[in-house]
């Protein structure tokens, strides 16, 4: 959808193919389609990271980061449960050239705030599973485990399974057809911290 390139064009921090850098390249901002050895790494401690539209799933709520959303008219997982607004930010395409400057408007409380939320929920959107089976391939392979399936194995909080299964049964007690005919529970298993706020 270009946005990728839009926002490159804009705050690219590595040379594109005519040598330049982004319009509004600035020091502490990093843009670049070079990924890193210590991809995982480096955005685990960024402040902020990109959700863009794609190929593939880039969501960035499991690194741990605030993730900046830029996909107009494109609902996020769980958005209709989950308060986005809690842990993202979310830019209007037609932002993109202010996009810095929206991050920065955000004071330390709000930051704070949406970082908090982010070490709340980013379990939920790990296939934790799926990456033990592949500790548990290597560890028969190679007879070892990699640091990162030890920190995995180490995780206790729900998946993004487990959450799948608590926004059906969220869907199931709040639809507004059904609020009439069953009684409404208080606990989903969700972090309430982020959830939208229904009547």
């Amino acid at each position: 959808m270009g946005i990728r390139q839009k926002v490159a064009e804009e705050f690219g921090s590595s040379p594109n193919k005519q040598g330049k850098l982004g319009k509004q390249h600035e020091e502490d901002v990093v843009v670049t389609p070079l990924r890193a050895g210590n991809y995982h790494e480096d955005l685990a401690s960024s402040l902020f990271c990109g959700v863009f539209p794609g190929d593939g799933w880039s969501g960035r709520m499991e690194d741990r980061c605030i993730p900046v959303v830029i996909q107009d008219g494109i609902y996020l997982p769980y958005e209709n449960v989950l308060n986005y607004e809690s842990f993202a930010v979310r830019i209007q395409e037609d932002e993109i050239p202010n996009m810095i400057k929206i991050l920065r408007g955000l004071n330390e409380t709000e930051v704070r705030f949406k970082l908090a939320n982010v070490q709340r929920i980013w379990q939920r959107f790990l296939y934790r599973d799926s990456v033990l089976l592949e500790a548990e391939r290597q560890k028969t392979v190679r007879d070892s485990v990699a640091d990162w399936a030890t920190a995995i194995l180490q995780l206790s909080e729900d998946d993004v399974f487990a959450t799948f299964l608590q926004v059906l049964n969220y869907k199931l007690h709040n639809d507004p057809w059904r609020q009439e005919l069953v009684h409404r529970k208080k606990d989903y298993g969700l972090p309430r911290e982020c959830l939208i706020r229904t009547g």
